[in-house]
């Protein structure tokens, strides 16, 4: 065998390389995916069923039922997890965003 016949080994060493940044990266790349993908509330909005209510950074309410959500976020900008749950009054009834207000619902 002549010296021609084998890979030089700056080579195998840029290969090795690469292999180990793809292994330490990829699983980042593919958590914030399927975090992003998962999140029920992100696509929710992705698909405007969610509306924000003016002047809160916390509510949201659903389009077609206009009841009011809140919205609890966890985590840093680039991989968060988001909660959110029926907004109830102070006096423990849930509400409606009607006409640009929030109402309790009562029955």
């Amino acid at each position: 065998m002549s010296r021609q016949d084998f890979i030089p080994a700056w080579l195998i060493a840029v290969i090795i390389v690469v292999i180990i940044i793809f292994i330490a990266v990829y699983p980042t790349m593919s958590t914030i995916k399927s975090q992003h993908e998962n999140n029920q509330l992100i696509n929710l909005i992705d698909n405007q069923e969610m509306k924000n209510i003016p002047d809160s950074n916390t509510l949201m309410y659903r389009e077609d039922t206009k009841i009011i959500y809140i919205i609890f976020y966890e985590g840093t900008v680039h991989a968060y997890k988001s909660y959110m749950a029926p907004y109830i009054s102070e006096n423990g009834n849930y509400c409606r965003f009607n006409d640009g207000k929030i109402e309790e619902i009562i029955k």
